[in-house]
Parts: C-alpha cells; structure tokens; sequence
C-alpha cells in the first residue's frame, strides 16, 4: 500500500463525536495503533493530476457580454468579444419626432458589471466598436467561443482606466442620506439603481458622420427603420473588440447596454428639451468570443504547447489549473481506488473528503470561477469526447456535487463520502473532472460568461478518507 501516505487506527473517541460535522479531517491526531478497526487515509493526488482542455462552448445568450483582454500571468493572453443586435424600440420612431430636432450626440452606454484581470486599476484600456458586415443567424446555428463575425466600419472607440472600488458600491457606503434633500435625491437617482447599488457607466461615442446619417433616416422615417426586418437589413449588429495592451475583461449587463440617440426639440416658446431614443441590445442574439479556442491556441501560457481537445495533458509546473471560458478543466486520476479496494477487505468509507487547500492568486480581481461541479469520466469516454459521464455527488451519482470555494480559508473543500465508496467498485468511471459551469433552467452547463480562473499547487491537493472493515461471522 505504498501509494498511500498515511494510514493510521482512530483515536479513542465516540463514533458519534468523530464523525460529527464539527470535527475537520485535517486536525485529527492520530495514534500509530488500535484495535477499532477505523482507519484514516491521506491520499496526495499531486502526481494524478493533469488538465483537459474541452470545445464547442455554447456562448450565445449567457446572460453577460465579455469584452477585454489581459495578460494572465499562468493562462497567458486571454481575449474576449462580444457580437450582438439591437433591437428597434418602435416601429417608424421618427413620426414622434417634431420637425424641430436636432442631433446632440449618437452613444453606446454600458454597463459594468464585472472585472478580471491583473493590474486593472494602473493600465490603459481601449474598447473599439464595429459594426457587423452580417446580421447574425440563430436558426440552424450554434455559436461557440469559436465563433466570430466579419466587421464593417468602425463606429466608435474608448479609452480609460478600470476603478474596481466603483463596481458593487452601495449608496448606503458613501455616508450620504439620499433623503437628507433634493440634491441628494437627484444625485442618487442618476448614479444609483433601485437597489442603491452604482451603475458603473462606460460610454463610446459614435462618429459624427455616422451618427448624422443615422439620425436623418430616423427623423424622416426613412423605410430602414419601417419595422424590425428593415432594420437588420440596414444595421446589421455591433462588435466589441478590445485592441492591446488592455489589462481587463469587462462583464457588461446585457439589460443594460444600449445604443441611445439623444437629440432636441424646441417647442413655440422657444424652450429646448432634450429627447432621447434609446435601442438596446438582443436578449438573445449576441454571443462571446473567448480566446484561447480551437482557432487561436495558447500564447505566454504554462501550458502553450496544448493543442488536443480531450487529451489528458501533464503540465511541467507544480500546479494545477481550471478556467471558464476556455474551459480549461482539471482531472484527477483515482483509477487507484480500486487499487485500495482490492488490497483491504471489504473497506466501508465513513468520511471522505477532496480538499484543494491555498488556492494561487486568488483574491483581488482574479478570483475561482462562481460555480464548479465534477464530474466522473473514463479515459474510453474522454477518447470520444465526453468528459461528463457521470456526476459525483453525496446521495446519487446521477446528481450534481457543486463545488464551493471558501474565501475566507481559502480552499476548496467537498464532502464525497457516499461517492468515494461507490468508487471503490467502480469498474468504468475513475477519472474525476473538476469543471466551472453555469446554471441555466436549472441544469449545470459549459460557461462563456466568465474567464475566472483556478490555480491551486499539486501539493495542496488531498483526498481524505476513514474506512472500517466490518467483521464477518
């Protein structure tokens, strides 16, 4: 049993203490003997580990658009972009425009609704907007990282500087009453949403030229803005790409992004007010470009010679790795559990644990992706490009095991005893796949609305157990 660290027997203790969920695996002492026949296992997985890389992520209508790019200091350059539609707010909008307006401006508004990325708050980033040469199809098509569009012209670009102190703040942080008077009222209306929290704006303004051709058709209802077929003919999407030497992928809020015409009216009296008509984006049709991906590989990676989807591959560092977006995902080899099983008489696990302790680099803006699972594969299956053969859970195989990360001890830690032991006579399904996901209708799937990542050393990675070996008459 050499592939094993540590067995020892239980120390003297109450079964209904030890196993109690107050009590933590890792500070259990342990005396060398006993006669109890409950013993615990430390299994270091440092040497069965490797990463495979998955395709074909879905990236159409996640429910956030990924724009930006910055060098990750292990996954090296990670890329986004994002394609979408708008939509027309009315059909034939300029028939409520007064034969006074005038244009003041033509704008993209964003929303910010997350960062990522290294050095945010020091670095230059710069956003430019195109737009789409072609509209973008959904019947018969299925979008993937990989995915892309051809541009036309550009419409709009920006430059500035991420402040991640601005995202998530609360009104009720900035030590201002927003009762306290109009001013304040007035101040929290514009820069604050309904649940006090700051609307984080970032604008690009569309060119002059541009914006007055556009505003022209608008204004005399020419047949391009008739309904929402002549629309798309005439404006077919928008694309946002980052150019280099940015230092974030940004999350906008699809909601909350729009392309917003602001012009004015001047009544009889001669008073002037400002009209805005606003055309947001798709719910639906837009998608994420997330490199790397199956057209464009690893670059200043620890791992820039992966190329094979589905291919186990052993990097020539210490660590370990997981990313969204990418789907970069980690797979931990426990084909020697049956190994165990066949050495130790009828072993019963009482209490097992995977335990992914001093997660690398992950507070700041580089935090683990929100949502893990794994999952339980073959190497057959992983052959025929299925690395979710099964779910490792607590109660069923068949079900979910979601994978927590705690900040605040900065681990992960799982609970599989009820898996583990149906691993132990697993004939088919030993390879365990740590993977991030996203929740949509209530099923776990392969997420493109993120690039977080994981980083965790070998070492730090444990699988823990106590088994007995029940008597036989």
């Amino acid at each position: 049993m050499n592939l094993w660290v540590r067995r020892s027997g239980l120390i003297l203790l109450s079964a209904l203490t030890f196993f109690s969920c107050e009590e933590e695996l890792s500070t259990v002492g342990l005396p060398p003997e006993n006669d109890l026949g409950i013993f615990f296992v430390d299994v270091p997985l440092n040497d069965k580990v490797s990463q495979v890389w998955v395709d074909n992520i879905y990236s159409r209508g996640t429910g956030s658009m990924l724009v930006g790019s910055y060098e990750d200091e292990y996954f090296g350059h990670i890329e986004a972009r994002s394609f979408t539609e708008l939509t027309l707010p009315a059909e034939n909008p300029g028939k409520n425009f007064s034969g006074t307006a005038t244009l003041d401006s033509l704008v993209i508004e964003t929303r910010i609704r997350g960062i990522y990325g290294s050095n945010v708050k020091n670095t230059l980033n710069k956003i430019e907007v195109y737009q789409l040469t072609d509209t973008i199809p959904v019947k018969d098509q299925a979008y993937t990282i990989a995915s892309s569009q051809a541009l036309g012209s550009k419409l709009a670009e920006g430059e500035f500087y991420i402040y991640p102190d601005s995202l998530g703040l609360k009104f009720s942080d900035t030590g201002r009453d927003k009762d306290m008077d109009a001013l304040d009222s007035a101040y929290w209306e514009k820069f604050f949403d309904s649940n006090g929290e700051y609307i984080y704006k970032n604008s690009y303004r569309i060119n002059d030229a541009f914006a007055l051709d556009f505003f022209s058709k608008i204004k005399n209802q020419d047949q391009a803005f008739a309904n929402d077929t002549t629309f798309d003919a005439y404006f077919k999407g928008l694309a946002f790409v980052p150019s280099t030497g940015n230092s974030a992928i940004l999350t906008y809020g699809v909601p909350d992004t729009r392309m917003v015409l602001y012009y004015s009216e001047t009544d009889s009296q001669g008073n002037t007010t400002q009209e805005a008509l606003v055309m947001g984006l798709s719910q639906t049709i837009y998608y994420n470009n997330i490199q790397p991906n199956k057209n464009i590989g690893w670059s200043g990676s620890h791992f820039d010679d992966l190329t094979e989807f589905y291919d186990p591959y052993i990097t020539n560092t210490d660590l370990a790795y997981v990313q969204s977006g990418t789907n970069l995902l980690m797979k931990i080899d426990l084909s020697s559990i049956q190994q165990f099983a066949d050495t130790v008489d009828s072993p019963v696990i009482q209490k097992a644990e995977l335990v992914l302790s001093n997660v690398v680099d992950a507070g700041g803006n580089t935090p683990p992706p929100a949502n893990m699972v794994y999952y339980l594969t073959s190497m057959d299956s992983l052959m025929n490009e299925n690395y979710r053969v099964g779910t490792i859970s607590n109660n069923a195989r068949t079900a979910v095991q979601q994978v927590a990360y705690n900040s605040e001890d900065n681990e992960i830690r799982n609970d599989i005893t009820i898996a583990l032991q149906g691993l132990l006579y697993e004939e088919n399904f030993n390879q365990l796949i740590l993977a991030p996901v996203r929740l949509a209708n209530n099923t776990f799937l392969p997420t493109a609305s993120s690039v977080n990542r994981l980083v965790v050393n070998k070492d730090n990675m444990h699988l823990r157990f106590y088994y007995s070996i029940p008597e036989k008459n």
